[in-house]
């Protein structure tokens, strides 16, 4: 029966961070700059895809580079990051996954890639707009959210909190309100307007 991973667009909990990249394990899936970028089969011939994630993450923690490429290497091929060596895959791996060694470790890299690249801080949105009463959530990714704080120009507006990538805003009464995601080093606003009356909610007006 095949095997199957995932490669997702879009807690071991403790965040590992390195050369502007943070890295962390989630059971099966691995995160990296609070993006899943990949979801290990359950059992590849012994090799438990909790234990996998958390190995690579580990691994990231320590890279001492944030580009990624793939390489052969004798019967096997393998991803590393600035150069350090994050994954071996060999034929019997490949083979759980019904694909071959270097198609796995392309499809494995592609996202590792663009989810390193990431800038210290990114808003899914930049401006959202809400009716009174409300609950909604921004996703909140790169390599700084672990180390970011999140204010209000106005909590009488409006509220904010993040955790594990995602700023939940409650909405209180009408008014504009600045939401500030602030990190050592970069710095992020999310504008919200609060309306009185409108037809459908929650809006988002700019996405980054």
């Amino acid at each position: 029966m095949r095997k199957f991973f995932f490669a997702l667009p879009l807690i071991l909990f403790a965040a590992m961070a390195c050369a502007g990249v943070t890295a962390r394990a989630e059971g099966r899936r691995l995160i990296v700059n609070e993006v899943p970028v990949l979801t290990f089969a359950s059992n590849n011939h012994g090799i438990l895809g909790e234990t996998k994630a958390q190995r690579i993450a580990e691994l990231l923690a320590k890279a001492d580079g944030k580009s990624v490429r793939v390489e052969r290497r004798a019967r096997t091929v393998v991803i590393i990051a600035g150069s350090s060596l994050i994954m071996t895959i060999d034929a019997a791996e490949a083979k759980g996954y019904g694909v071959s060694t270097y198609a796995l470790a392309n499809t494995w890299a592609k996202p590792l890639r663009v989810a390193m690249a990431l800038p210290p801080l990114r808003l899914g949105f930049t401006s959202i707009r809400l009716g009174p009463n409300a609950t909604t959530q921004v996703l909140l990714t790169g390599s700084s959210v672990t180390q970011s704080e999140v204010s209000t120009s106005n909590p009488d507006i409006a509220t904010a909190s993040c955790e594990n990538g995602r700023i939940t805003v409650k909405s209180l009464k009408p008014g504009l309100v600045q939401i500030f995601v602030v990190a050592p080093d970069s710095k992020q606003a999310l504008r919200v307007r609060v309306l009185p009356n409108a037809a459908e909610f929650p809006q988002a007006v700019h996405a980054n």
